[in-house]
This record gives C-alpha cells, sequence and structure tokens, in this order.
C-alpha cells in the first residue's frame, strides 16, 4: 500500500464517518511496550489518546499516525465517545456477515485481516453511549458482532495502517448507502439471524447455486464485481475450496452475463 492509497483509505473513512452525522472522533494508538514485545495485554498498553477532534484535526495526524504505525502502533478510531452518535460498531463479522449486514444497512466495511471485517453502521437516531450499548448487545445475540465489543465505546482500526496484530494492511473493501438502521425497532429488526446461511444450504440447492444466487442478487443491487470477487474468494477459502479465486472469477462472471 503506497502513501496515497493509505491517505485515501484514511480520509475516505473520516469523510463516511462525519458525511453520516458524527461530530467528532478518537483517535487511540496502542504500542508495545518494548520492541518485539508478544501481542498480548501485559506487554500493550494504550499510550496516545486524541478525543474530540474535528474532520480537519483528524486529517492533520495523518503523517503522526503513519510514522507510529510503522514503528509499530496500531491505530484506532471511534466517534467521540461522551457526545450522542448515530454510528453503531460491529466487531469481527466474517465477510459474508459483513455483506448481509452492508445490503440492508448503510455502512462501511473495514477488512481487518482475511475474511474478518469490522462494520460501523449509519442509525436513523443519534444514541448515547448507554443506549448504543444496548442496540450492540441486541445484534450480538442476533450473531453479527463480538460479544466482547459491545461496551457502546468500543475503538476501531483506522484504514491505512498496518495491523501489527496480524500484520496485514487495513482497509476498507465496502461502503453501502442503504437504510439507515432504526435503533428503535429492536423487537421486531429486520437484522439478519445468525441461522440465515443455514437456513440457505437447508433448502436443497447446492453451495454453488447459493453462492450464484447471492451474486446476482448484490451485483443487481450496484455492488461491484470486485467487491463481489472478494468476498466470495474469502467465503470459499474459508470453505477450503479449491481454487476459490478462479470460482469467485467465474461465478460473478456468470451472473453480470445475465444482467447485460
Amino acid at each position: 500500500m503506497d502513501r496515497l492509497s493509505l491517505c485515501e483509505q484514511m480520509n475516505f473513512m473520516l469523510d463516511w464517518f462525519f458525511e453520516n452525522g458524527v461530530t467528532s472522533v478518537d483517535v487511540h494508538l496502542r504500542s508495545p511496550k518494548f520492541k518485539g514485545a508478544a501481542y498480548s495485554s501485559d506487554n500493550w498498553v494504550w499510550l496516545t489518546h486524541h478525543e474530540d477532534l474535528s474532520l480537519q484535526q483528524a486529517q492533520g495526524l495523518l503523517k503522526w499516525c503513519r510514522y507510529k504505525n510503522y514503528h509499530g502502533s496500531d491505530i484506532y478510531i471511534r466517534p467521540f465517545r461522551h457526545a450522542e452518535q448515530p454510528i453503531i460498531f460491529l466487531d469481527d463479522l466474517s465477510l459474508l456477515k459483513a455483506s448481509m449486514v452492508s445490503d440492508k444497512y448503510r455502512s462501511i466495511v473495514i477488512e481487518t485481516s482475511p475474511n474478518n471485517t469490522q462494520v460501523w453502521v449509519a442509525l436513523s437516531k443519534k444514541l448515547s453511549e448507554g443506549n448504543r450499548k444496548l442496540v450492540q448487545q441486541h445484534i450480538a445475540e442476533l450473531g453479527f458482532t463480538d460479544k466482547g465489543s459491545i461496551s457502546g465505546e468500543h475503538l476501531g482500526r483506522l484504514c491505512g495502517f498496518r495491523s501489527q496484530k496480524r500484520n496485514c494492511w487495513v482497509k476498507c473493501i465496502h461502503n453501502s448507502y442503504s437504510i439507515r438502521y432504526d435503533p428503535p425497532n429492536l423487537s421486531t429488526t429486520s437484522f439478519p439471524r445468525r441461522g440465515a446461511c443455514v437456513k440457505k444450504i437447508l433448502t436443497g440447492r447446492s453451495q454453488s447455486e447459493i453462492d450464484f444466487s447471492w451474486v446476482l442478487s448484490n451485483a443487481r443491487r450496484g455492488v461491484s464485481s470486485e467487491v463481489l470477487t472478494n468476498i466470495l474468494a474469502s467465503s470459499a477459502h474459508a470453505r477450503e475450496k479449491s481454487a476459490p479465486l478462479q470460482y469467485a472469477n467465474r461465478t460473478v462472471r456468470r451472473a453480470l452475463k445475465i444482467l447485460t
């Protein structure tokens, strides 16, 4: 990832936050106590907190964050925790689950490691930290966020920087302009259910038929072929399918032929 794309990734994520109603952000760094320290709570500490930053102030940290990341720190972000905010954080979603969420709701999908994502979802109203926690707890029960990341103020990784934990780049792979999630409807939420994928498999269709239907449906919604290929390839790889990238390319091409 070159410097230009790093800058673009960070700015894209910041722009998405502020365009969806966030008024200020917190940027935090987690650093090892000594060079080469194992990645654990004992050996890594939260050193620097930049809080309640405007868009311009956050953008001004790029050069410094790049320097700290190069020297071993991880870079994190969240909306300013002490204000009501119109987005919530979902952690540790597979690419397939992230796609299911972004199909339904306005969101930005951040790939933190292969087949693992964090998703920020835009809300129909601003919520306090306590109410954000309640919404996250509900979504966790549906299987769409890590139960260890439902505090209402959890930090997510900032795009454009290397994850020291996974030794890979953190990047935005998709953003959607669907409807905002309406948190008051907790008892009748249309969030996908944990068993959605299993139920599809039980319908008698083959996995390749299920994959093709999923690609075709999302292509009709305007999801790019690149995003569809990446998600399907990662899903196929997780299922230990041989030649997952070739399989994904072939499936996406078949779907696009129908639409053109």
